[in-house]
């Protein structure tokens, strides 16, 4: 089984900056009794973060990159989250519901806990790899990740991110599909064939044929309460 530890072996060099870069969240809670509306999916859209400045050895070029070099692919909605701080480092432990098993060993209906570098603000923002939105409750996102391992908590396990940023997509309410690299700056990492939106067809198209098809229905996630 594989660790984490290749997750944090990316993050060569890491340094805060207070530089407004990507999306942050307006109006919402950020405590993590958070009761999410779910009349509609939740979807970034302000520019108020803080920068986590990350050094990587390598990085994917591309969605097939991202594909050939995760263990399990999965469809989810985010219900919750809590944080974690290891060295000075904050961390975001994000609860996930599988609705749509890509690639791996995951089944529909498994909850899983989702590892990222940051932290959510008291103001609704976030602070982040190269200011990119985490994961938050009421998102739809598509995650490209690694085997489960212990997390830094030594009580948990969970899943990294292939490629940071770049392994996770969400859904806009209007059933459009992003990649979250398209929420940051003019210097956000990004995909070679992903330079806009997707249509769920178009995303589908990225991937190799043996992918499971993924569930075209948009359905609404549940933040847990």
């Amino acid at each position: 089984m594989k660790s984490l530890k290749k997750q944090w072996a990316l993050v060569v060099a890491i340094c805060l900056m207070i530089i407004p870069s990507a999306c942050n969240r307006s109006s919402i809670s950020t405590t993590n009794d958070v009761k999410q509306d779910t009349t509609e999916l939740y979807f970034p859209t302000n520019t108020n973060n803080q920068e986590l400045s990350a050094s990587f050895p390598y990085i994917e070029k591309n969605v097939y990159e991202l594909y050939q070099n995760s263990e399990n692919i999965v469809v989810a909605n985010i219900l919750d989250y809590d944080t974690y701080t290891d060295d000075y480092i904050p961390k975001v432990f994000s609860q996930a519901k599988v609705t749509e098993v890509l690639k791996g060993n995951l089944q529909v209906g498994n909850e899983i806990t989702i590892s990222e570098t940051g932290k959510h603000l008291e103001d609704g923002s976030d602070i982040s790899i190269g200011g990119i939105p985490l994961l938050y409750p009421g998102m739809k996102v598509i995650l490209f990740l690694d085997e489960e391992a212990p997390l830094l908590d030594p009580t948990r396990t969970g899943y990294g991110l292939v490629g940071s940023y770049l392994g996770k997509f969400i859904y806009h309410p209007d059933g459009t599909i992003y990649n979250f690299s398209l929420l940051g700056g003019d210097d956000a990492m990004t995909l070679s064939d992903v330079t806009g939106p997707l249509t769920e067809e178009e995303f589908r198209s990225l991937l190799p044929q043996e992918s499971t098809t993924i569930n075209t229905e948009i359905t609404q996630p549940t933040a847990i309460s």
